[in-house]
């Protein structure tokens, strides 16, 4: 027959066994998590570069539009943020289209 001592004992191995199973299970998820989040780090840093390169070749090739995209793009975040100070706005609706419009018209040639 078994003390209580004898089971205290037992429970008490049979904890650190499962508490140190547990722990290599957190330290290989850990683990994985840690190469996953690295991979999506190295892929989007490597999709942010080539975008980058791009929108500086297309900058150098066309200067003009570029200029005008950019002045464009300001209008049209300057008037959103204007918007959301004064929800009753009725102008920003067509001014983004025909920014949206000459953007998109400036791309197809």
């Amino acid at each position: 027959m078994a003390t209580k001592e004898g089971t205290y004992e037992q429970a008490k191995e049979t904890s650190r066994g499962v508490g140190a199973e547990i722990a290599d299970q957190t330290k290989q998820v850990v683990g994985q998590t840690k190469e996953v989040l690295s991979e999506a780090y190295d892929k989007t840093s490597q999709t942010v570069n080539a975008t980058y390169d791009q929108a500086m070749e297309y900058g150098r090739e066309h200067p003009g539009q570029l200029t005008l995209i950019a002045f464009g793009a300001g209008i049209g975040i300057g008037l959103l943020l204007a918007s959301t100070f004064n929800s009753r706005s009725r102008i920003m609706p067509p001014v983004v289209d025909t920014l949206a419009g000459i953007a998109t018209e400036i791309f197809r040639r």
